[in-house]
């Protein structure tokens, strides 16, 4: 009986020892597959992804020098008005009502 449940431990202790195995394998794969979108190797870029990036930043070049161009004029100030409730343009009809008490 004694060597029986000496058995049954070891082939638990077994079962158990596979499983943090599986454990610590997975946990390791996940944190490879965290790591991989921000590792060194992410940034690489192929030989035509290089082109079109490079067609790109040529393109916004070429605007940025076209827009400094046309910027030759200076801007005029614009005026800032103080903050709060503005009054209303005179030109608007004005009615005037008085609401007295009944009792003075």
């Amino acid at each position: 009986m004694l060597e029986q449940q000496q058995a049954a431990l070891a082939s638990k202790d077994a079962a158990l020892a596979a499983k943090d195995f599986k454990i610590e394998a997975l946990t390791r794969e996940l944190a490879y597959l965290k790591q991989i979108p921000y590792g060194k190797a992410s940034g690489l870029l192929t030989g035509e992804q290089r082109l079109l990036f490079e067609e790109i930043v040529d393109m916004d070049l070429a605007a940025i020098e076209q827009e400094l161009e046309n910027e030759t004029l200076p801007k005029a100030k614009t005026i800032r008005r103080p903050p709060g409730r503005q009054t209303l343009p005179p030109e608007l009809p004005r009615i005037e009502h008085r609401h007295e008490p009944e009792s003075c």
